[in-house]
């Protein structure tokens, strides 16, 4: 059984387009879904109270999320957050993984799509310590299409461009998009995925 909305006085949400992490306050809503404003970009964000609070809710139901997700090894999650690929949440371990379209000589992170300018081998996240806590490097490993970081047109990746990644950043392999959620902020995978579907899709870059 769900937390019951009269329960409810402020919930966290991430804005869809800055990322911002914004208090919206839930008391006497009667609807499950809500919108507020962003207080730092002005954006209207939409939030399905039932689809966030429900914590029984299976996780076929709105989302694949990998069963192989060990909380104990899990350094974060990568969430496939696009208009045209089912969603699914896959878990990052620490070192280097490799993500792809899913084929039958899949890579680390095999993402079920049928995005054709998505490269069976597109790009590489590598997470390891820093000194502020867990660094999160991504590259491209010369992908067909390239790869973007939150949906910059003007910066395509390539393997000489490492990129530091900030929880919540949205990186796009061909035309597929992502979410980057940190275990340090997200939690674990079903808070990762909850808080991902519940946000507005970036655009597509169209190369």
């Amino acid at each position: 059984m769900g937390i019951k909305q009269k329960k409810l006085k402020d919930m966290k949400a991430i804005c869809g387009k800055c990322k911002a992490r914004v208090n919206v306050n839930t008391e006497n809503i009667k609807t499950d879904v809500i919108r507020f404003k962003c207080p730092v970009c002005s954006t209207t964000n939409k939030l399905n109270i039932k689809k966030t609070t429900n914590k029984n809710m299976p996780d076929n139901e709105k989302t694949i999320v990998n069963t192989q997700n060990n909380l104990a090894n899990a350094m974060g999650w990568l969430v496939v957050h696009d208009e045209n690929t089912k969603p699914q949440t896959y878990t990052l371990k620490a070192g280097k993984s490799i993500v792809g379209r899913k084929s039958s000589k899949s890579c680390d992170v095999p993402v079920e799509t049928d995005d054709s300018y998505f490269s069976r081998n597109h790009f590489a996240i590598e997470i390891s310590h820093g000194t502020k806590g867990l660094d999160y490097l991504v590259y491209d490993v010369s992908s067909t299409n390239g790869t973007y970081i939150n949906a910059n047109a003007d910066k395509k990746l390539n393997q000489m461009d490492k990129v530091l990644l900030q929880d919540g950043d949205t990186i796009q392999a061909g035309r597929t998009k992502m979410v980057l959620r940190t275990k340090k902020m997200a939690g674990t995978a079903r808070n990762a995925t909850n808080t991902v579907i519940n946000t507005q899709h970036l655009k597509t870059i169209i190369a």
